[in-house]
This record gives structure tokens, sequence and C-alpha cells, in this order.
């Protein structure tokens, strides 16, 4: 094909230079994130938490009302939206609003475990038996909380209790002393908690981006 030749005729012309790693000193920087404007949905730097299936695994054994193993996803929206609508507190911890850069500490949990902790919460602040019902779509179950779940569960107290009121990305200065201690957590863990822009999850929004623009070139 003429389009192969082509290419054929100028990749024969490239002579490219390599450059050991140990003589690479790069002097570019990255590319400050935009404002937010009505393409960019983004505030600054604010990333969600790192995924971590453990802590939701915890959470979800720590609850002490739960969907019932026949529900079916498709019903899950309307137990969302019930209780997400009387109060948004009691959803703090599994929503995320990226233009403001606050974070509950279980949004990357999947939706099975982010229903039984909206359910959680909804049935222990009614503190009735038949909150936890739903028509048959909610039960109780024993609540336990390993001692390798105490640290992580009491750390996301803390944000999740931040993060009902927060309207701007949560800084460490937002965590009072006496607060943290009321969970039992040294306010270096709380920093540690809330420092964002993890490698991990820096690698997977880039990766995201790249194939978005793929998809739209397409």
């Amino acid at each position: 094909m003429k389009n192969f030749a082509a290419l054929s005729t100028v990749i024969a012309k490239v002579d490219p230079s390599s450059t050991s790693s140990s003589a690479y000193t790069p002097t570019n920087s990255p590319q400050a994130c935009p404002d937010v404007n009505d393409t960019w949905n983004v505030t600054g730097a604010s990333l969600p938490p790192t995924p971590d299936a453990e802590l939701c695994a915890c959470m979800y054994q720590s609850a002490t009302c739960v969907p019932a193993d026949n529900l079916k996803t498709d019903n899950y929206g309307d137990i969302f939206g019930y209780i997400c609508g009387l109060s948004g507190n009691l959803c703090a911890g599994i929503s995320g609003a990226p233009d403001t850069g606050v974070y509950g500490a279980f949004i990357m949990c999947n939706s099975t475990q982010k229903l039984a902790y909206v359910l959680d919460a909804y049935y222990k602040s009614v503190s009735q038996v038949s909150a936890c019902d739903f028509d048959g779509q909610a039960v109780t179950q024993k609540s336990s909380i390993p001692d390798s779940c105490s640290a992580g569960l009491a750390s996301a107290s803390v944000i999740n209790s931040v993060a009902a009121t927060a309207t701007a990305p949560i800084a460490t200065s937002d965590i009072t002393l006496d607060n943290a201690d009321s969970f039992g957590l040294p306010s270096a863990q709380v920093a540690r908690l809330f420092t964002v822009g993890d490698l991990a999850i820096g690698a997977y929004l880039g990766v995201a981006f790249i194939a978005g623009i793929g998809m739209v070139m397409l």
C-alpha cells in the first residue's frame, strides 16, 4: 500500500540516540490541573481515597444492618434514594464530589458494601428493629470488628464525620486533635489518611484519560 511505503521511507530516516537512565536528568514538570469548568469538574489535585478492599470488608463486617442475600442490584437504587434523600449525612461515607474535592472514606467500595453502610447508618439513626427490613430487602447480622479492622474503621469515622459538612478538600487542619483523639487516632495517622495524589490512583486516572481520548478519536 502507498501509505505503508511512505511510512517505511520516513521510519528509515529515523536515527534515534539513546540515553542511559543514570544520565537522564529531566527538567520538565507535570502540567497543573485546570480550574473547574464545563469540561473539567475536578478541584485541583484532589483525588478519592486509594481503593482498599480490606477496609471495605471490615466496614461490611462491622455493620449491623446489611442487604439481604436475595436482594437484586436493580433494587439498590430505590434504597439509596430513600435513605440519602432523608439526610445527606447518612450517605456522606460513600459520597464524593470532584468539584469540591470532598470524598467519603468508603466511596471506593463496591455497591453491596456501600448499601450496607447506608442501611446500617439509617438503622442506627432510627434505633428501631423494624428499620432494618425494607420489605425483606435488608436483614440484621451480628456486628464484628476484628482487631485488625479497628484502626482503619476509626480513621474512616473521622474522615466521614468531616466529609459530612465539608465543602472543600479535606486537609489535616480540618481535623482537631480532640476529634482525632476521641477515635484513638494519633495525628500522624490522620495526616497520612488525608494525603492525596497517591501514585497508584494517579496512574489509574492517567490510563483512563488516555483511553478516553482514544475512544473520542475513534
